[in-house]
């Protein structure tokens, strides 16, 4: 079976024996990618795109943060995260305009009431694919609930010690299967 340029490039940072600075500078991108994520996926407007985990880390890492950096992670757990091109018709809600030299917000109550043209509709209609990555661990992932008989949708809340547990029990996680797939590579 073929190995994939990922697979590929973890094995060659994995040459050696112990860890190496490839090694480590991975272990920090997770660790800023975890704690970032953790906190961001309890904002209830933040979509975990690409661009939005990469500023912040490479802000902090003071280094390029690339989508095989996050593919590795993907690598290492398969089962626990997901990183994939989705269209961003499935999350686009509203994009409010706001203009302080023309009065404030620039849509009116009535524009989702106004007619429009079908062919300038299909025309405008945005057909862009976000990078999206997300932790599936189920603990902190985003869950929807029905709060009341109306159905209003309410995301959950969550505590900084939930927050800090679910960053620790990825951490440990993470390590557990760098080291084994270190041990592994060691043995080939």
């Amino acid at each position: 079976m073929e190995e994939g340029p990922i697979k590929k490039k973890l094995k060659s940072a994995g040459q050696g024996s112990g860890k190496t600075d490839a090694f480590r500078n991975f272990e920090q991108f997770f660790f800023r990618l975890n704690t970032l994520y953790t906190f961001l996926i309890c904002r209830k407007h933040v979509v975990p795109t690409f661009k939005t985990l990469c500023g912040p880390i490479e802000t902090a890492l003071k280094r390029t943060v690339t989508k095989e950096d996050l593919a590795m992670v993907m690598a290492l757990m398969p089962r626990e995260c997901v990183f994939k091109y989705i269209d961003e018709n499935q999350i686009y809600t509203e994009t409010k305009i706001f203009d302080f030299n023309n009065g404030g917000f620039q849509q009116k109550e009535n524009d989702i009431f106004e007619l429009k043209d079908v062919d300038d509709q299909n025309q405008t209609q945005k057909s862009t694919q976000l990078l999206i990555f997300e932790f599936i661990d189920g603990t902190m992932q985003r869950s929807w609930s029905a709060s009341d008989r109306f159905s209003q949708i309410k995301i959950p809340t969550y505590t900084t010690e939930e927050m800090k547990k679910m960053i620790s029990k990825r951490e440990a996680l993470f390590k557990s299967r760098l080291r084994e797939f270190i041990l592994e590579k060691e043995k080939a």
